[in-house]
């Protein structure tokens, strides 16, 4: 599928894929990715971007449409299209938000997966946090001065209290991306405390506006429902079935408007199915973030003796999670560098 700049993305890069996860990695990105394949194709955020650029470019009064349409001023324009600029302007001001508000918000959760993974596991020359809680761990365990075993501790702590800080700061920034997706689907107040319809309402007058047009201008001329109907026939019919050069046009610009009604309406019939796959990554993400604040709490909380007894076991379990946070880092940080590219038609 070509968007914007002409790239082509694949049907199989997604934000997340399937990996089976060790039961070890108790500290690794626990159901952000999960056994089961995770859910943000590109082609949706595709059908999302499309859906927002074409609303934005909507026309919203008759001179836009005229210049939407390439209408010149020597043919009349239908005066029963007036009732579309409400629902153009409505939808226009949701897709803004989209671009302005929610583009941004989306990116940041994603980068925020990114961030957190590159930090346990580490990024070039930078050691990870997992790596230093184990040479903690192994201090705090091995070694016999106290005073190296307290400052090993508190480093364990604060490293632990560091992580755990930024898993609550990103669950949050996840729960806002899901509260604000779910307006941009159903209506409410926006972000801006400005009041939407969502997508679900803007398809239902689309829907209305479609069937009053179909039914006052399709079916009643039995040469233009042909025309509505088929393509190639238009091509044809404008030389062989309409005559008349004020009637030619009148119904080339009725046409014209309901294939950009019926283009709008197909782009948001494709977005609302893909709803419930949408609203879940970012369910899960924040889930996800919820169980590994927990997690990072209750290492952060750990006693010496319980770290010195159970060493051994969080060793390796900070151990085993690393690399999945390091694939999942990556994962995620291509992901969103892609998203950069989309952004901008």
């Amino acid at each position: 599928m070509l968007i914007g700049n002409g790239m082509i993305f694949p049907n199989e890069r997604r934000l997340f894929y399937m990996m089976k996860k060790n039961n070890n990695e108790k500290y690794g990105p626990n159901g952000i990715v999960n056994e089961k394949e995770f859910i943000l194709f590109t082609e949706q955020w595709i059908s999302l971007q499309t859906y927002a650029i074409t609303g934005t470019s909507l026309p919203i009064n008759e001179v836009e449409m005229r210049k939407h349409i390439g209408l010149s001023q020597n043919t009349k324009s239908p005066q029963c299209f007036k009732n579309l600029y409400d629902i153009h302007y409505q939808n226009k001001h949701l897709c803004t938000w989209w671009n302005n508000d929610l583009v941004p918000l989306i990116l940041k959760t994603i980068h925020n997966i990114s961030a957190y993974g590159f930090k346990c596991a580490g990024k070039g020359t930078t050691t990870g946090y997992y790596k230093a809680l184990q040479a903690d761990l192994e201090t705090i365990s091995l070694n016999s001065n106290s005073l190296t075993q307290e400052k090993a501790f508190k480093d364990f702590k604060k490293r632990c209290q560091l992580l755990h800080k930024e898993a609550l700061q990103y669950k949050t920034t996840a729960e806002n991306a899901e509260k604000w997706l779910n307006i941009f689907f159903e209506g409410g107040k926006d972000s801006n405390d400005n009041d939407v319809i969502g997508v679900a309402a803007i398809q239902t007058h689309f829907k209305k506006i479609n069937a009053h047009l179909d039914n006052k201008y399709q079916n009643s001329n039995s040469k233009y429902k042909g025309l509505l109907s088929n393509m190639n026939q238009l091509k044809q019919g404008l030389v062989n079935n309409i005559t008349g050069k004020q009637n030619f046009s009148n119904k080339k610009v009725k046409k014209m408007i309901i294939e950009m009604i019926d283009k709008i309406n197909t782009q948001g019939e494709n977005i609302l199915k893909s709803k419930p796959q949408i609203m879940l990554i970012f369910q899960k993400i924040s889930e996800s973030w919820s169980i590994i604040r927990n997690y990072m709490s209750n290492l952060a909380n750990a006693s010496v003796n319980k770290l010195q007894k159970e060493s051994d076991k969080i060793y390796l379990e900070l151990k085993n999670s690393t690399n999945s946070w390091l694939e999942i880092a990556t994962q995620t940080r291509n992901f969103a560098l892609n998203l950069y590219n989309l952004k901008t038609p």
